[in-house]
C-alpha cells in the first residue's frame, strides 16, 4: 500500500475522532447538566496523567470516576475545582467544561485535517524525482 494513502487513512481516523469529540461536547452543552466537581487524584499511566474527578449529581449521588482524557504533563492538579457536564441518564460518563478540555478535543480535529491535507498533497501534487 502506498505510504501516502496510509497517511490519508490515519488523517481520516484522527479527524473522525476529533469530530466525534466535538459533537459529543455540543450534545453535553445542549442537553447535559453542569455541576462543580474537584480533582481528587491523578493516575499516572504511559498515556499520561488522568484526573480522578468527584462530583455530586443534582439527585445527590456522589460520583467518583477517572476522566477519560489524560495528558502529559498533567493538565489538572489535585484539589482543583472543575466544571463537570454529564447526561442525566448516565452521570458516570462525563466531560469537563472549560478551555483545557475543549482545546484538547479541537487539537484532534486540527491535527487530523493537517494530516489529510499533507497526504492529499503528497498523493496528487508532489512529484517524485
Amino acid at each position: 500500500m502506498n505510504e501516502n494513502l496510509l497517511l490519508l487513512i490515519v488523517g481520516l481516523v484522527v479527524t473522525s475522532i476529533g469530530l466525534f469529540k466535538y459533537r459529543q461536547r455540543i450534545l453535553y452543552r445542549q442537553t447535559g447538566i453542569q455541576v462543580e466537581g474537584h480533582v481528587i487524584d491523578l493516575i499516572s499511566t504511559r498515556g499520561g496523567y488522568f484526573p480522578v474527578i468527584s462530583f455530586k449529581t443534582l439527585t445527590g449521588s456522589e460520583i467518583t470516576e477517572r476522566y477519560s482524557a489524560g495528558s502529559r504533563p498533567a493538565a489538572y492538579q489535585r484539589g482543583e475545582l472543575v466544571q463537570v457536564m454529564y447526561l442525566e441518564e448516565n452521570p458516570k460518563f462525563f466531560i469537563l467544561a472549560g478551555k483545557k478540555s475543549a482545546n484538547r478535543e479541537m487539537l484532534w480535529l486540527v491535527l487530523g485535517i493537517l494530516i489529510c491535507l499533507t497526504a492529499i498533497y503528497l498523493l496528487f501534487f508532489h512529484t517524485k524525482p
